[in-house]
């Protein structure tokens, strides 16, 4: 018979056991479902193969790969707004995925009319090119190692007491790359949320957030805009160009 340490013993590797079993069960019909969505992508039923990618983000199995197939299957319907929406998410977890990369560009140039982009320095336009090809969890991890650099650097530099100008040039190279790094994640944290792609065909931005105000200027499908505010059904959105105006939140899907 058994004793009462040897039932707690039975329990508890029944429990693992179990569990095991279903996490085997999960994981098996997430590879049937990836496996036939991609088998439905090749066969050219665009539609069904969406269905049994959307069946993974249910299960909140994401990953780059899984917005990159579902990019490629809105692309092949002609849903350029969808497809550039699922690119851009595929992005911020695969920055630096070349097949990613290319068809996001060659979606990108499919957009009717491109927005105007804003008059910047070029150091600024380098900076943000260069951070755009890591993901934020990246870019925290290089600013935890130069923050670290940067406090090593001081001490070394205040205990050897080199002198001020020496001081302040040595001092100075970590800094800036704190700073850098800071400023870049900053502004990719504020994004969270709040950048979203334009997924009809052709919309008007109105000056105030009612149907029958004045138009301010078009929107295309597949444009990337920055949500600043709001207003019952009514989105405030910023266009690259700095242009600010009210849309219909219905009319954009957040990244």
């Amino acid at each position: 018979m058994f004793n009462i340490d040897q039932f707690k013993l039975f329990l508890i590797s029944l429990f693992f056991l179990t569990g095991s079993m279903c996490f085997a069960q999960e994981e098996k019909s997430s590879e049937y479902h990836f496996y036939r969505a991609n088998l439905l992508y090749e066969k050219g039923n665009y539609d069904e193969a969406i269905a049994e990618y959307k069946k993974l983000n249910e299960k909140s199995l994401e990953s780059g790969n899984f917005y990159y197939n579902i990019g490629n299957c809105y692309f092949k319907k002609g849903d350029l707004g969808k497809s550039i929406l699922n690119y851009e998410k595929a992005k911020k977890i695969l920055p630096r995925d070349k097949d990613l990369i290319a068809n996001y560009e060659y979606a990108k140039s499919n957009i009717e009319i491109k927005s105007i982009e804003p008059k910047s320095l070029w150091i600024i336009k380098e900076v943000d090119n260069f951070f755009e090809q890591f993901t934020i969890d990246e870019i925290t991890k290089v600013l935890f190692i130069f923050y670290i650099i940067l406090l090593i650097v001081t001490g070394v530099c205040i205990v050897l007491r080199i002198p001020t100008v020496k001081k302040v040039m040595v001092i100075s190279v970590p800094a800036i790359l704190v700073l850098c790094n800071f400023i870049s994640l900053s502004k990719r944290v504020d994004q969270i949320n709040k950048e979203a792609i334009v997924i009809e065909n052709k919309i008007e931005a109105k000056f105030e957030p009612f149907e029958k105000a004045a138009t301010h200027f078009i929107l295309y499908e597949g444009v990337k805009v920055t949500i600043l505010s709001l207003n019952g059904n009514w989105c405030k959105i910023k266009r690259i160009d700095n242009k600010i105006g009210w849309i219909n939140k219905d009319q954009l899907s957040i990244i």
